[in-house]
């Protein structure tokens, strides 16, 4: 279990959360874990990374599972033209691992171009040790009007590299964040008018995810190829492109430069807690995780100032940024499951988020609990539309389009 000091810390920087609407300021609708969550990754969807997933392999702990999703809200209707992933962005996993806020190792996740919808990208991952292999994507296919046509779904097309032992998925699944915008975006409002009914507006039990697909790419790897010294290791995902870029006659772009960051994710709700602007949203995405920790502190701190906050509870929130913001696994705690029904404080021998975050894991109640005095409280939605896979890469498959005689759906 970890110890009661992480998740104080986490609590209190999740608070700010919810009292950043408060704020004599325009606060943003909320948009997600980090689906769209500034103005410039919502122009650059190939770049916008919605989520990171980081957990011990439930069936094998010495393994452990990572994956970063982008360009989400994918209908199932456009699941063959948006298949693919750009060939100008690197997909990085940074990896921390001395227990400071500079990463150690990385994982670099590059695609070739695609030519045709009916073959896949060839990926590049780089490992931390040197060592590189090529896997491809998985290519997407639709039913058609029967049942007998084509399979309903699509084969996960994993790749494991014989020489470490490191598997690789890279294409379209089902969206595995699940999540009530609707409601919650209510709650804040009421939240902000001081009603005393805001708890209400939790109760619609919709999600706003339902139905769509997520471009993810994952990786399943050995601990000891990533692990350092100790048996808490960071994770944070990243994606960069080209400092410089030149469009070509027929539409290509050719890069050049050192490597710029667009956008990066680690802690679900980090970005939303630490800005108060769209501008700033901006800034910190383009910032590394290895930049000064207390670079946006002025904003925690004005935060936890006006709603008169303990300097017990500010000084917990920079604690919190010193650390950075990582994803922290610890490798020791064993994992069983993908966390589907399990609930922070509730649950006995919970071992989800804030140690990692697995699929299954609800992070919203998570948040929801902290603000409500350290009592349950949710959105209604408890779990994922669709059911998770067993084995690696344990995220469900794409949404198909239904066929005239599929039932109704309501869970758009």
């Amino acid at each position: 279990m970890i110890n009661k000091f992480r998740y104080l810390i986490l609590g209190f920087a999740l608070m700010c959360l919810f009292a950043l609407p408060l704020l004599p300021i325009s606060a943003p609708v909320t948009k997600a874990a980090d689906h769209l969550e500034s103005p410039w990754v919502s122009k650059d969807p190939g770049a916008d990374i919605a989520d990171l997933y980081f957990f011990l392999d439930p069936n094998d702990n010495s393994k452990v599972i990572l994956a970063m999703d982008v360009e989400g809200f994918v209908v199932p209707a456009e699941l063959l033209n948006q298949c693919c992933f750009s060939e100008e962005i690197t997909y990085r996993f940074e990896l921390e691992t001395t227990g400071d806020t500079k990463p150690d190792k990385f994982i670099d996740v590059t695609f070739g171009p695609h030519g045709s919808r009916r073959a896949p990208q060839v990926a590049t991952i780089k490992l931390p040790n040197g060592k590189s292999f090529q896997a491809f994507t998985t290519v997407q296919r639709q039913p058609g009007a029967t049942p007998n046509s084509v399979s309903e779904a699509n084969a996960l097309r994993v790749t494991t590299d014989p020489a470490t032992g490191v598997s690789f998925y890279a294409g379209l699944t089902d969206d595995p964040f699940f999540f009530d915008i609707i409601g919650f975006n209510r709650y804040v409002i009421k939240l902000v008018d001081r009603n005393p009914t805001a708890k209400g507006d939790l109760t619609r039990a919709r999600d706003s995810f339902a139905g769509f697909n997520i471009h993810m790419i994952a990786l399943s790897i050995p601990v000891d190829m990533i692990k350092g010294s100790g048996n808490i290791i960071g994770a944070n995902a990243a994606t960069l492109r080209p400092k410089n870029g030149v469009r070509l006659p027929g539409g290509q772009v050719k890069g050049s430069g050192e490597l710029v960051q667009v956008d990066r994710m680690a802690t679900p709700v980090i970005n939303t807690v630490l800005v108060t602007s769209l501008a700033r949203k901006n800034e910190y995405n383009a910032t590394t995780v290895s930049d000064p920790p207390d670079k946006f502190f002025s904003d925690i701190l004005f935060t936890f100032r006006f709603i008169r906050t303990s300097d017990e509870a500010t000084n917990a929130a920079a604690g919190l940024l010193k650390m950075g913001d990582y994803l922290r696994l610890d490798t020791t705690i064993a994992n069983t499951n993908l966390g589907v029904g399990e609930k922070f404080a509730v649950t006995p021998g919970y071992v989800g988020f804030p140690n990692g975050r697995r699929p299954g894991d609800d992070t919203i109640d998570t948040i929801l609990y902290f603000v409500n005095s350290l009592e349950p409280l949710g959105d209604g939605v408890d779990t994922n539309d669709r059911e998770f896979g067993k084995v690696f890469p344990f995220f469900a498959q794409p949404n198909q389009p239904p066929r005239k005689d599929d039932p109704p759906t309501t869970q758009f």
